[in-house]
C-alpha cells in the first residue's frame, strides 16, 4: 500500500515537472519568435538608445537593429555624438555583430560579450573645454536623470547598458586625429592625421581603474607619411599610475622594432592626457630593431 502510494506521488511529481518544463519551453519559444518581429526590434532600438543616453554624457543613434535576438544582434548605421557636438559623431560605423549575455538580459541589463565592427570611423580631438571629445561621449553621467514615472502600459526592458566587450574585432576602420592633437615634430606625422584601412582583433579586460588588452595583430595605412603603413602586436596595460606597452612589436615601411615602454604617472581615465604624458617619467627598452630613416 505504501509502495503504491509512493509510486503515485513519484509519478505525479514527474508529470508535473514535465508539464512545467513544457510550458516554460513554449513560453521561451514564443518570446524568441516575438523578438524577431520588426516592431520588437524597433522597440529594442529605442530602449538601447534611451538607456545609453541616460547613462552616458554622449548621445547614441542607431538606424536599424536586426539579428537573432536575444542571442546576437546586428546593428546598422550607428553614431555616437559627444555632448559638445550634436552634428559630427566621434564614433560611427556601418554595421556591427554583437554577442549578448542573455542571462544578464533577463535582469534588464544589456551586457555585450563580443563585438565585430565593420567600417568604423573614429574622430579624436579636444573640445572647447580642452577635454577629449571621444572620452566625454562615453563618460558616465555623475547623476543619472531619473526615469519618468511609469504608466501601466510603459514597460521598460533595460535598466543598464554595459558596453564592455572582452572580444572585439575591427574591419576596414578609420581613425582621424584633428589639429588639436599634437605629435612630436621628429615623427614627421601630418596634422591632422588620418589612419585608414584599420583591421585588428583585441581581447580586453576592463575594470573601473585599469585596462588590459592583448593585441595579436593590428594593421593600418598612414597616408602622407614616411611610414606608409603600420603593424602592431603586443600587450597594453594602464591603471591609475602605470601606462605600459609590453612585448610590443611595431613594423612600418621604414623598419621594425620590438620593445617595452612605460610612462609614470599616466592614467587614461583622467583628463588632460597630453599634459600627463609631458610630465611623465619614461622607461623604454628595445630588444630588436631595424630602421632606414633620418629620424634615427
Amino acid at each position: 500500500m505504501i509502495l503504491r502510494f509512493l509510486h503515485t506521488i513519484w509519478k505525479i511529481f514527474w508529470n508535473t515537472l514535465f508539464w512545467v518544463l513544457t510550458v516554460l519551453v513554449i513560453l521561451a519559444g514564443i518570446i524568441v519568435v516575438l523578438l524577431q518581429l520588426p516592431q520588437s526590434k524597433s522597440y529594442i532600438n529605442y530602449e538601447v538608445t534611451q538607456t545609453f543616453n541616460e547613462q552616458f554624457e554622449g548621445r547614441l543613434h542607431i538606424d536599424r537593429v536586426g539579428g537573432f535576438l536575444p542571442f546576437n544582434a546586428r546593428v546598422q548605421g550607428v553614431k555616437v555624438f559627444a555632448p559638445s557636438d550634436s552634428l559630427n559623431p566621434v564614433v560611427s560605423f556601418d554595421e556591427a555583430l554583437i554577442g549578448i549575455n542573455w542571462w544578464e538580459l533577463l535582469r534588464q541589463n544589456l551586457s555585450i560579450t563580443s563585438l565585430q565592427i565593420k567600417g568604423p570611423d573614429v574622430q579624436v580631438g579636444y573640445d572647447e573645454n580642452e577635454e577629449l571629445a571621444l572620452y566625454t561621449a562615453f563618460r558616465h553621467k555623475e547623476e543619472r536623470q531619473p526615469r519618468q514615472v511609469r504608466q501601466p502600459d510603459d514597460i521598460r526592458l533595460l535598466q543598464e547598458l554595459n558596453i564592455f566587450a572582452p572580444s572585439m574585432g575591427i574591419e576596414e576602420g578609420a581613425i582621424s586625429f584633428d589639429s588639436s592633437i599634437g605629435f612630436p615634430e621628429d615623427l614627421e606625422l601630418p596634422s591632422p592625421l588620418h589612419i585608414e584601412n584599420v583591421n585588428f582583433d583585441i581581447y580586453l579586460e576592463l575594470s573601473d581603474s585599469q585596462i588590459l588588452f592583448e593585441l595579436p595583430n593590428f594593421v593600418a595605412d598612414i597616408p602622407d607619411s614616411p611610414y606608409e603603413l603600420v603593424q602592431l602586436s603586443g600587450q597594453f596595460y594602464n591603471d591609475d599610475r602605470y601606462f605600459e606597452l609590453n612585448r610590443f612589436r611595431v613594423a612600418t615601411a621604414i623598419g621594425h622594432a620590438d620593445f617595452s615602454f612605460e610612462a609614470v604617472p599616466v592614467n587614461l581615465f583622467r583628463e588632460n592626457l597630453e599634459e600627463q604624458f609631458r610630465n611623465a617619467a619614461y622607461r623604454f627598452q628595445i630588444t630588436e630593431s631595424s630602421f632606414k630613416t633620418e629620424l634615427i
